[in-house]
């Protein structure tokens, strides 16, 4: 399997921009992190398990950053969530 690396990392600085809750903008940053922590081996990891934790083919960092943008953009879904609602009830969404 050919190595993979993350693309359009200045697309997740947009992306923040656009967010004025700090909610969001610190759920999409944690998200960001740990796409960005599956790229890293970590000591003692061997080079197999390193290699199936990479993504097949490039990794778009502002579509992810954009797409967890959207799913966090709203305080009131989210707290709805963490207190238990289901998503479609918390954001009407059918999913």
């Amino acid at each position: 399997m050919a190595q993979t690396y993350p693309i359009n990392e200045e697309g997740v600085d947009a992306v923040l921009a656009t967010l004025t809750s700090p909610v969001a903008k610190n759920l999409v940053r944690m998200a960001v992190a740990a796409a960005r922590m599956q790229f890293i081996r970590t000591e003692g990891q061997t080079e197999d398990a390193w290699r199936r934790q990479l993504p097949i083919s490039e990794f778009d960092m502002g579509f992810f950053a954009r797409v967890i943008a959207e799913a966090f953009r709203s305080e009131e879904v989210l707290r709805a969530v963490l207190n238990g609602s289901s998503i479609e009830e918390a954001s009407g969404w059918d999913v």
